[in-house]
């Protein structure tokens, strides 16, 4: 409930001649977090981008910045931008964080590129602890159905069915699959 003020004390560091880098790059990368709070898109991006331009957060905060940054590419349907830098963070850091790759998988996914969703959207299964994403078991089910591979389809929702028996739009999912593919 504090976005603005938090927006207006990020911009008054931001023009303080007196500022570090660091102190401008946390600014920024608050002034992001609290542009994105309240679906200011282009005004996230600015300040998103201008953290990891000034070079001076620690990794973790590097790496955050340009993740949400990569989901405000993603928020605006420019999933080439925000996938090059989600592939980026993976790569670089070598990441066992699922949420990375669920949000690479989903990016894929919402952009119809759906055999390139498969790949991340599994390994955010497999490393996800806990419980499951039932969304991402979802998005990889649609994704093997729409790319093709309905045997692996019919798997994912044979398990997303057997996991959440009492999911009526899991098993609606799992019989549409099956009438699809003939499997009365």
């Amino acid at each position: 409930g504090t976005e603005a003020e938090t927006v207006a004390v990020a911009e008054e560091i931001l023009a303080n001649e007196k500022a570090q880098p660091y102190d401008r790059a946390m600014a920024a990368l608050l002034a992001g977090s609290a542009s994105s709070a309240i679906g200011d898109d282009a005004k996230a991006e600015a300040y998103f981008t201008r953290a990891i331009d000034e070079n001076a957060l620690s990794n973790d905060n590097h790496y955050t910045a340009m993740l949400s940054l990569a989901s405000v590419y993603i928020n605006t349907e420019d999933y080439d931008k925000g996938n090059a830098l989600i592939e980026r963070v993976i790569t670089e850091t070598s990441t066992k964080n699922p949420d990375g790759y669920g949000l690479l998988g989903a990016s894929y996914y919402n952009s119809g590129k759906y055999a390139e969703a498969v790949a991340p959207l599994k390994k955010a299964i497999e490393l996800k602890t806990g419980e499951p994403d039932v969304q991402w078991a979802q998005m990889l089910m649609a994704s093997y159905a729409e790319s093709g591979q309905d045997a692996e389809a019919v798997k994912v929702a044979e398990e997303i069915q057997r996991t959440s028996p009492d999911d009526k739009k899991a098993l609606m999912n799992l019989a549409a699959l099956y009438g699809n593919l003939d499997m009365q």
